[in-house]
């Protein structure tokens, strides 16, 4: 099967010099696409009239833009790097 490959182990324990050959399925998955989604910036005004300067931004709602169609993806948001 393209991308699969069967892979023979043997585990071995060195006290007892016992061991046991099993397989291990190796599967390599595509990569996801990387191309970065042709959207604009996502930018808020700050509407409520309280001149504070910011603005509550739902990322979880661009999240189907930035997977660009893809499924069986996940993502996730940090605060930072």
């Amino acid at each position: 099967t393209i991308n699969q490959e069967t892979l023979y182990v043997r585990v071995e324990n060195n006290t007892t010099r016992c061991y046991d050959i099993v397989t291990l399925d190796l599967i390599v998955d595509p990569l996801p696409n990387s191309t970065q989604p042709s959207y604009p910036q996502y930018s808020l005004c700050d509407l409520d009239q309280s001149n504070i300067g910011y603005e509550i931004f739902d990322l979880a709602s661009k999240v189907e833009e930035v997977l660009l169609g893809q499924t069986g993806m996940s993502v996730t948001f940090y605060p930072s790097l």
